[in-house]
This record gives structure tokens, C-alpha cells and sequence, in this order.
């Protein structure tokens, strides 16, 4: 239950600001850092094709049959080679293994790879990485990072390649240059909208929507080109449900982008649950403050999301800010999802 956690305030820090997620499997508690998955790096795709799935789905069997005692590093490190790609440097580290810069033996443009460490990753862990890669690759909007190949190398550790981002994250935006002016946060999240509307139109809600999960970067002479990253979490509504998961009530993301039901109602998740964290990513960048201040512990940032209304976006910013602007946030924040937007367009 929510009322069981008791995380100090740092940690609340942390699971709003660098990543931190909150998780419960099979009513378990447990944390884990999301940086790096994410992070001014990768993750997401279009390739719209799932030939190269089935051998991944048999190399991720193999990879879970071969686990000893639940413990291996992974081999894998700068130099190292996947097939055609270099790893040059790491750039990111999550629980579950991390991200590196790569380059192509005869194509000139960086990649990004992220590596599972399989053997210490678990059935479910390595099941979550599968819906990761096999879903984000149906994505094709622009604003949706993209998968180029994936793979597992001879000693059973997972990857796949993506595009390689030089960007900033909206979160180290503000934190660099404060409130971000009202027409720069329209620009930037309407086209994130876009993208989350074509996922959602698929069925998919990414359910870890926030700051440092969007990326800024100029591309073919195109400033502000939002970049949406890290579907480690995303969730397919149209999956059948097994009957065997009833057990498990998972509580996945982060909590200060989190919408009420997903932290008390789970099977309530939907698109109203992204847009949720939506406009609450649009009142950190437009006033440069999260939803809730000197919040002491988890379990009080809880309780505020399911209960309280954040203060509205000119009160805590002390000036005027454009009322359709605010209106919409607002909305997107309301508690019931019926009373927020239907859709992210």
C-alpha cells in the first residue's frame, strides 16, 4: 500500500528529478534509477517490423535459462564489440544495465545501445525489456526516438541500437535557465503530444512521462525538436491479461509525474494517465518548480497527488500567464480522468 512507504526526502528528490522509480511487484517495494535510459540518450523506434523478434524472444529465453545464482557482471565495456557497432563511451547506467555511445563499422552517424544485464535482470525484468523493444519499434512520429537494430551477443547479454540524441533534457533546461517562456513550452509540448497521441492510438501509454525523459535537439536545422525517450515502462492496453499476474499489483514511475490512479488504481491506466504527466511536465517548465514543494516523504507526495490540486501556474509563478495556457494544464492535472482530455491532441 502507498501508506507503507517512508522515503526521505532525498529519495523524493531523486524519484522526481534523476529518474528514481517506484515499484511494486507482488506487493514488494522496491526502487530503481531510471538515468541513462533515457538520460540525453535513447530509447523508442519505427521500424514498424517484427522479423528480427523471434530471435530475440528466443535469445531472451536463453539468456533467462542460463542465469547462475542470479549473479554475473556484464562483460561488455568500452571497445567492446556488437556485431557491427563499437562501443566508444558509456553515458548511461540503469539497474538493469546501461547505455552506451557506438558507432557503425562503415556508417559514420553515432548510436546508442543499451545493454541488459539478463543474468541478474530476472523473467519479468527481461519480459519488460521485450515489450520495451517490440513496442516502441511500431512508432514512427518524429518526436519518437527510433530503433535501429537489436540483438544478443554471444554471452547472452541483451541490446538493442537506437538513435544517439545531442540535446538537452527539459529537466536540465530549467534547472540551467529557470521558467521556460510560455510559447517555447506550447512549441516543444505540442509536438511531444503528437507523439504520444500516435501511441496511444496503438494502444500504448508510456507511463513515465516527465522532464528528464524528453529531449531537446536541433535537427536538419530544426530548433527545439522534442525527443521522447525511455519506454521501459510503456504499457499495452490492448494485451491480453493473464489471469496468472493477478497476484502482482505493479506501481511503476515516477512518482511526482504520477496521476492518482496509476498510484492507487493500476488497472486504471490509460492515454489520461500520460496526459496527466503531461501537464504536469508543462508547470515544471513554465514555472520552473514541480507540482509539490518540501515534500518530507514518499508516502506525503502520495497523498497530495491523489488529494490536492497543485497551486495554479500564475499563483506560484507570481505572474501572468496565458489563461488558455493555464486552463489546459489544469485540466490535464485534474484528479478524475474523466475531467481531463480525452486525447493528447
Amino acid at each position: 500500500q502507498p501508506g507503507d512507504l517512508d522515503l526521505p526526502f532525498s529519495h523524493v528528490q531523486k524519484s522526481a528529478r534523476r529518474g528514481v522509480c517506484l515499484g511494486y511487484v507482488g506487493g514488494v517495494a522496491s526502487t530503481g534509477t531510471g538515468d541513462g535510459e533515457g538520460q540525453g540518450v535513447t530509447a523508442g523506434g519505427r521500424t514498424g517490423r517484427v522479423s528480427w523478434f523471434d530471435s530475440l524472444s528466443s535469445g531472451l529465453r536463453r539468456a533467462v535459462s542460463s542465469t547462475v545464482d542470479g549473479e554475473s557482471a556484464m562483460p561488455l565495456g568500452m571497445g567492446s564489440r556488437l556485431g557491427p557497432y563499437t562501443l566508444e563511451q558509456k553515458i548511461g547506467q540503469g539497474g538493469m544495465g546501461a547505455v552506451y555511445r557506438a558507432r557503425h563499422a562503415r556508417l559514420p552517424r553515432p548510436v546508442a545501445v543499451k545493454l541488459m544485464r539478463t543474468r541478474v535482470a530476472g523473467a519479468q525484468s527481461t519480459a519488460l525489456f521485450e515489450m520495451e523493444v517490440r513496442q516502441t519499434s511500431r512508432l514512427t512520429h518524429p518526436s519518437t526516438v527510433s530503433i535501429f537494430d537489436v540483438g544478443t551477443a554471444p554471452d547472452g547479454v541483451l541490446y538493442y541500437v537506437m538513435e544517439y540524441i545531442e540535446g538537452i533534457t527539459l529537466e536540465d533546461l530549467v534547472v540551467a535557465h529557470g521558467p521556460v517562456p510560455s510559447g517555447r513550452v506550447v512549441h516543444v509540448l505540442a509536438q511531444v503530444a503528437h507523439a504520444l497521441a500516435e501511441a496511444h492510438e496503438l494502444g500504448l501509454v508510456h507511463r513515465d512521462i516527465k522532464p528528464s525523459n524528453i529531449l531537446l535537439c536541433d535537427r536538419g536545422g530544426v530548433c527545439d525538436l522534442p525527443k521522447l525517450v525511455d519506454f521501459g515502462l510503456v504499457a499495452d492496453l490492448r494485451a491480453p491479461i493473464d489471469p496468472s499476474d493477478g497476484h502482482a499489483s505493479p506501481l511503476l514511475g515516477t512518482p511526482m509525474y504520477m496521476a492518482p490512479e496509476a498510484l492507487c488504481e493500476t488497472h486504471r491506466v490509460d492515454a489520461r494517465t500520460d496526459i496527466y504527466a503531461l501537464g504536469a511536465v508543462a508547470y515544471y517548465m513554465l514555472t520552473g518548480t514541480e507540482l509539490f514543494e518540501l515534500v518530507p516523504n514518499v508516502n506525503e507526495l502520495i497523498r497530495l497527488q491523489i488529494e490536492r490540486l497543485p497551486q495554479r501556474p500564475a499563483t506560484r509563478l507570481g505572474e501572468r500567464v496565458p489563461p488558455d495556457l493555464e486552463r489546459i494544464i489544469m485540466r490535464c492535472l485534474a484528479k478524475s480522468p474523466s475531467e481531463r482530455p480525452v486525447t493528447a491532441l
